[in-house]
């Protein structure tokens, strides 16, 4: 079978970039023909040994969107399938309506910025110009699902809102998975060390996760984040650091070498983002036995079993979300939750377990 991916950069470090290249090397590994289509690849970081095709995309804006839906169009006729992860608006519905080729959208979320009701966000701060733009990108985007075969989503939480914004009915839900043998483990260390990895934005939280923080009474406590946003939100972030005078409790890492090195050597994950799609830390967090605190609304409230592997908060309440580090910190037996997080994610969150989702929903595209 050959298999066209398309995902629009590889650049940084994003969950939908490590799902995609993750998939791209498991098929190719498993004797798929596959391609990745993207417009931007930083091969030091996502090294891939399938066919690359970069595609001419200066800036994104509807005219040059349109402009490449023809390249990508043509190249998909080539494939006996295309699976399209984070398409840009007019991109992707030219796209649907240029090839022939079955398309299967891998939706980690509809964007936010067309859909942020549905996605329970704020209203955007958005230019009249942009405004103007949403209705005809929505649409777009609505003809564009429907002309799919099917659509992948991560999560129940996830299915629910794509079929209110999209009111499409071909879902498949596949949630990720870790290949074990990656994440070792060891007995829980209590050394009151609290890590957070995600962007520094404010859907991830992590401004009020760094309020909540300094509500914590342990004087022991140490809160690591690893993880960089924009300028602004970084800049925004040191200065909530000086101001609650948390300078010497809160350690910021922009990136690491070994990751899972750093999951092994906390106490507990923080990961408290509001109306997270999935959420792949989580899982990287159980799978080496260490409890996790996440929001009680999103993909990861499917994933974390409050009182058993982590608990769950209200994203919104940085009360509440002290409390929770306070109550792994002060609980003796709490490698006992990070053991069930183990256990958990072998039982349903393997990278075996979740390649044999995707690879039952080409076969049945492809036919």
């Amino acid at each position: 079978m050959r298999v066209l991916i398309y995902h629009p950069r590889f650049v940084g470090y994003g969950g939908a970039e490590l799902v995609m290249c993750k998939v791209a090397r498991a098929l190719y590994a498993r004797g798929y023909d596959v391609a990745v289509a993207t417009h931007e690849l930083d091969q030091t970081k996502y090294r891939m040994r399938t066919a690359r095709i970069i595609l001419p995309l200066s800036k994104p804006n509807i005219l040059n969107n349109l402009v490449c839906s023809l390249s990508l169009s043509k190249l998909a006729n080539q494939f006996d399938v295309l699976i399209m992860s984070n398409p840009y608006a007019v991109l992707d519905f030219f796209v649907s309506i240029r090839t022939k080729t079955p398309i299967v959208w891998w939706c980690h979320e509809p964007r936010r910025k067309l859909f942020w009701k549905e996605m329970g966000d704020p209203k955007p701060r958005d230019p009249v110009s942009w405004q103007m733009k949403r209705s005809l990108f929505k649409f777009l985007t609505k003809i564009f699902a429907l002309r799919c075969r099917t659509l992948i989503v991560h999560s129940n939480y996830m299915k629910n809102i794509v079929r209110s914004a999209l009111r499409v009915r071909g879902l498949r839900v596949v949630p990720f998975g870790v290949d074990l043998k990656d994440y070792p483990y060891t007995r829980l260390l209590k050394n009151k060390r609290l890590l957070y990895v995600g962007r520094v934005a404010d859907v991830k939280n992590v401004y009020r996760l760094i309020d909540a923080f300094a509500l914590v009474e342990d004087k022991q406590a140490r809160l690591v984040i690893i993880g960089q946003g924009t300028t602004g939100d970084n800049i925004y972030m040191m200065r909530l650091v000086e101001r609650l005078g948390l300078q010497e409790k809160v350690v910021w890492r922009k990136s690491v070498e070994d990751l899972i090195a750093e999951y092994v050597k906390s106490e507990m994950v923080v990961y408290p983002c509001i109306n997270e799609p999935f959420g792949i830390v989580p899982i990287e967090a159980m799978a080496t036995a260490r409890p996790v605190i996440v929001a009680r609304v999103g993909g990861p409230a499917e994933t974390v079993v409050n009182g058993e592997t982590g608990l769950l908060v209200d994203p919104y309440n940085k009360k509440e979300i002290a409390n929770a580090i306070t109550q792994i910190l002060s609980k003796e037996d709490s490698f006992k939750m990070g053991m069930n997080g183990r256990k958990r994610v072998e039982d349903h969150y393997t990278f075996d377990r979740f390649l044999s989702g995707i690879e039952d929903i080409l076969r049945s595209v492809v036919g």
